[in-house]
């Protein structure tokens, strides 16, 4: 277990500064991926733990690295990332069976959904903590942003599923 908290830190570290030193230039319509947050989202969907200990530990570690790199207080995204992270574990576990396949559409919807609410308890964080006008909160940045995380995050969704889920897979028994 430490050796992946360990790893999946340094990928939370490396992405965080692929996203504010190369995805800064790449941006779309002035938005930049948060690929800490896609990251953090595809731990909290593909995990099969039913407890709340693997949503706080990565909420902290990624929070961490994204207080590290915004202009926020820190501790914001933390506490930002610890609601989502619960809530979204909340949902995923009322609508989902044990044994149900991860389908794309359902990705897709609970991220969009978190991913919504956390731009927007995002910025009005930054509101009050800054001064950030409440036009900029209600903004079509908030969308582009969401679009462009997406689409990060289905490439995310393909590689766990065939990188990862076909490694786990590989020693299970097939009968038919």
């Amino acid at each position: 277990m430490w050796l992946k908290v360990m790893l999946l830190t340094i990928s939370f570290y490396m992405l965080a500064v692929l996203q504010n030193s190369f995805f800064s230039y790449l941006s779309f319509l002035g938005a930049v991926p948060n690929l800490v947050f896609v990251l953090f989202f595809l731990l909290i969907f593909f995990d099969k733990q039913r407890d709340y200990y693997p949503v706080v530990l990565w909420s902290v570690i990624a929070g961490f690295f994204i207080d590290v790199f915004s202009f926020t207080y820190f501790g914001v995204a933390i506490g930002l990332l610890l609601i989502v992270g619960i809530l979204a574990k909340k949902i995923q576990k009322s609508l989902r069976e044990p044994r149900q396949e991860f389908p794309l559409p359902y990705f897709l919807s609970l991220f969009i959904a978190t991913s919504i609410s956390y731009e927007i308890l995002f910025k009005i964080c930054a509101h009050f903590l800054n001064g950030i006008s409440l036009a900029e909160i209600l903004s079509l940045g908030i969308l582009y942003n969401i679009i462009y995380n997406t689409f990060f995050a289905i490439i995310g969704f393909f590689v766990y599923k065939k990188v990862i889920a076909n490694a786990v897979n590989k020693n299970q028994l097939k009968l038919l």
